[in-house]
């Protein structure tokens, strides 16, 4: 809210069952901001799992045609990182007011090619896929022919949602009308799973939430711009540094990059990195005292005709030496 430019909006909150944490939060965020947010707060006695949860807000909402869908597990990246305008959300309806054929924006910033790894950012935004990618009004989006649903935060067409089959979401419950889309059950996450197709939709560059969980900077965002991740080769806004918007590229990473390619390259990067990084890494796990950045560089020196970064000087070999991926600089 600190970072909002705009009018007044309508925030349903949907709780699946509440604790004292989030009762005061909820009691400081109607305090604080109530006179920037109305807020339709409602508590459920019962779990009903995400795709139980997610129709109910729906139902409440419906007199909506868009609306901006954020989990509980989400942190927003200021606009002093993201590098989008404060204007972003109220941008973003009238682009797609104005390709009324894009049924929503994804909203996600991923963090290294891990990311990619588990949730294939690298497929949506390969070359056959980008339809166009279009400057409007200080943000970019990347159209893509196709991308599936998920729940990660975005801002969609609701009537598209609906038109598609998608909505309502399935809901899952046992012989005696409980729910069982819970963590643990085989019904977890069967409802995001479960729907149909995919959907034209748009990325905005580079993304405006960071998975919670797994962010370890917290909301220390000062001390993440002061570590100061990434080549910084290509203009970008915000305190963007790579051309994928990773917040954390790693430098093994960085190796396989190539300055003659786009974000569109990602996927052939990737498979680079695999191939070149990951599985030298893997021949040495046992003994990786006889890594030397040597054997390193003789592996991925040349495997780029034209590299963005010169491995020699860049790469922080003691990190890659590590056994796990480092998300936070130690």
């Amino acid at each position: 809210m600190e970072d909002y430019i705009g009018e007044r909006f309508e925030w349903f909150i949907w709780v699946n069952i509440s604790d004292d944490s989030i009762n005061e939060t909820l009691e400081w965020a109607n305090a604080t901001y109530s006179d920037r947010v109305k807020f339709n707060i409602n508590i459920s006695d019962k779990n009903l799992g995400p795709g139980g949860g997610i129709n109910r807000l729906n139902e409440l909402s419906k007199e909506y045609e868009y609306s901006l869908f954020i989990e509980g597990d989400w942190l927003y990246v200021p606009s002093r990182v993201s590098g989008l305008s404060h204007h972003w959300i109220q941008e973003s309806i009238d682009f797609l007011e104005a390709y009324p054929d894009v049924t929503h924006i994804q909203l996600r910033k991923y963090l290294d090619d891990l990311d990619d790894r588990q949730y294939t950012f690298g497929h949506w935004i390969r070359p056959e896929n980008v339809e166009q990618t279009v400057d409007w009004t200080g943000n970019q989006y990347v159209i893509m022919k196709e991308r599936m649903y998920t729940n990660t935060p975005c801002l969609r067409r609701m009537s598209a949602y609906y038109d598609s089959g998608i909505f309502p979401l399935k809901e899952f419950y046992d012989a005696d009308g409980n729910p069982t889309e819970h963590k643990g059950n085989p019904d977890w996450g069967q409802a995001e799973l479960q729907t149909p197709g995919d959907m034209k939709a748009a990325w905005i560059f580079y993304g405006a939430y960071v998975h919670f969980e797994d962010w370890l900077y917290v909301d220390d965002w000062d001390q993440y711009i002061k570590d100061d991740y990434g080549c910084g080769v290509h203009e970008l806004r915000g305190a963007n540094k790579c051309k994928y918007g990773y917040l954390v590229p790693s430098h093994p990473f960085c190796t396989m990059c190539s300055a003659d390619k786009d974000f569109t390259d990602l996927v052939e990067h990737t498979r680079r990195h695999q191939k070149h990084v990951i599985m030298l890494r893997e021949e040495y796990k046992h003994n990786l005292e006889d890594l030397t950045p040597e054997i390193f560089l003789s592996r991925v020196e040349g495997v780029v005709e034209n590299p963005t970064i010169n491995a020699r000087d860049y790469v922080d070999f003691e990190t890659y030496k590590g056994i796990r991926d480092v998300r936070k600089k130690k």
